[in-house]
């Protein structure tokens, strides 16, 4: 250990090392005996921290502070900057409400215990639901784990409490009839409003932030220069428009420019979006159900619902429907998104083979897969002759095939030819479609 005064300083500095860990603190003071009595401590004090003996001087300082005090320093530096002010606000109020509602006055009055009973007192009286109750443990759990990873604290003391299990509400999505109903109801604003939601899969909250210099109307294929800062996924990128997209920003754009408006911001919807109440009531003004039979709610969110489900119902290659949707995963978009209640599956089924009259139609074609357009019509075999495949009548088989000559029997086979016996040709005016081939 060596106290030294740096050149041009007249306060003390120690230097010393520990277990190969170098350590220069200022001592603070210009009397020499001061400085070394504090040298020793000091020295001591870091031997004592590294045996585990007493705490970190920061978890002891923080031990000493309110949790108000530290709540502020996590607010001011501990989120991100990009944090929005919404965010921002829920963190510090949700926060702030268990302090007081727990009795948290420092550090050390955070246990899995207050919380688990605060939690449970609300659940019985119903004041807060289990998903918003699980949003106030994410918000408690950041603050102590920013706590953690600047060894304020040595561990965060709600890490083992676990959140409640929520029960999946399931949403639906509008049919095109739907669609094309409240489209024609509303107020011609919102059906705007409607269209571009429905026709871009963007959220509520990137439609509220959407400026005009984002839109490129003009350009030879219209599109949405998104920023990256406004979207969920933080990319942006440019993304198409839809034509019926592309008549409603127009709209939208003459609206902007009408005198008696006076829109004085940059915002394609200036007038905002439409809350879940005001959206509710265009429900029942086009005449919409809210759920339908299974039980499946629409929200607002229901019209990305609705564009995934436009293209996965088209013949639309996944990956390009993922990019249209802003999607970095197949499995968010066929689960989380498609709504499978309106996927055309009585379309899909007609374009699936037929197993009846395949075996008689694939020995008269020589292809294992038939046209099924032949069931039912005379196609001719050889000339003067004609086969009918019939539903209506049926024969043995046996009648119209011709032998084959060279043959043997195989035990648990049947009778299988020694040498190809060339083509056979079944001549007959109907044929048994459910009778098995010798």
């Amino acid at each position: 250990m060596r106290i030294f005064q740096q050149k041009g300083c007249k306060t003390w500095r120690v230097r010393f090392s520990i277990d190969g860990r170098e350590y220069d603190l200022p001592l603070k003071t210009r009397d020499k005996e001061v400085a070394e009595n504090r040298a020793r401590l000091l020295e001591k004090e870091k031997r004592h921290e590294l045996e585990g003996i007493i705490l970190p001087k920061v978890a002891r300082d923080t031990a000493k502070t309110p949790l108000p005090d530290l709540l502020t320093s996590w607010l001011e530096s501990g989120l991100s900057p990009s944090t929005n002010a919404k965010h921002r606000k829920n963190s510090n109020h949700r926060v702030a409400r268990l302090m007081a509602e727990c009795g948290w006055r420092f550090v050390r009055d955070v246990t899995p215990q207050s919380f688990e009973a605060w939690r449970l007192s609300n659940l019985r009286s119903d004041t807060l639901t289990p998903k918003t109750l699980n949003h106030y443990l994410g918000h408690v759990r950041t603050f102590l784990n920013w706590m953690e990873q600047r060894e304020m604290i040595s561990r965060n003391p709600l890490k083992v409490v676990k959140p409640l299990p929520v029960p999946e509400k399931e949403t639906r999505s509008f049919s095109i009839e739907e669609l094309s109903r409240i489209v024609a109801t509303v107020h011609p604003y919102r059906a705007c409003v409607y269209t571009v939601a429905a026709l871009t899969g963007l959220r509520r909250g990137e439609l509220r932030q959407l400026e005009w210099h984002e839109v490129l109307l003009d350009e030879e294929i219209p599109r949405l220069r998104l920023d990256p800062h406004k979207t969920k996924n933080r990319k942006g990128g440019n993304l198409p428009l839809h034509p019926d997209a592309v008549i409603a920003l127009q709209e939208l754009r003459e609206m902007c420019k009408s005198p008696r408006r006076r829109v004085t911001n940059s915002k394609v919807f200036y007038r905002g979006i439409p809350k879940m109440p005001k959206f509710l009531e265009d429900l029942r003004a086009a005449g919409i159900e809210e759920y339908d039979e299974r039980g499946a709610r629409l929200v607002f969110h229901g019209f990305r619902a609705t564009w995934a489900t436009f293209l996965s119902s088209g013949d639309i290659p996944q990956r390009v429907g993922m990019e249209l949707m802003r999607l970095g995963s197949s499995r968010l978009m066929e689960k989380n998104y498609t709504d499978a209640s309106k996927l055309p599956m009585v379309a899909a089924l007609e374009k699936t083979p037929s197993i009846k009259s395949s075996l008689i139609s694939s020995l008269k074609t020589g292809k294992t897969c038939p046209n099924l357009t032949n069931s039912g019509k005379t196609v001719p075999i050889e000339d003067g002759e004609d086969s009918v495949v019939s539903d209506s009548e049926s024969v043995d088989l046996t009648s119209v095939v011709q032998p084959c000559p060279n043959a043997e029997k195989i035990e648990g086979v049947g009778f299988e030819p020694t040498r190809p016996c060339g083509l056979l040709v079944f001549k007959t005016s109907a044929f048994n479609h459910s009778a098995t081939p010798p």
